[in-house]
């Protein structure tokens, strides 16, 4: 995959520490991996994705007062990347 961009909006009773926002490693041909953060959203990037590849991101964010003991907070991000590098890719997927 090319152009490979991820979008991880952190839980509403959560609140991320943006300075928190690591990548730890991109390995497996990964190129050009980035992470960051915008508002409450984990962002990371990469020019290229290849099968076995693999990009690790660490996070840290502050549970909020009105969570509840034993209380599931789900986290659900999304992926889009192309299929030809650059100017040549296809629609996002």
């Amino acid at each position: 995959a090319f152009n490979l961009a991820v979008s991880d909006p952190v839980p509403a009773k959560l609140t991320l520490n943006p300075a928190s926002v690591t990548l730890v490693s991109a390995t497996g041909g990964v190129t050009a991996a980035t992470a960051g953060s915008s508002g409450s959203t984990v962002t990371i990037a990469a020019d290229s994705f290849p099968v076995g590849g693999q990009i690790v991101v660490e996070y840290s964010a502050t549970v909020g007062s009105g969570v509840f003991p034993a209380e599931t907070l789900t986290n659900t991000a999304a992926s889009s990347w192309t299929s030809l590098p650059d100017a040549n890719g296809t629609a996002s997927n």
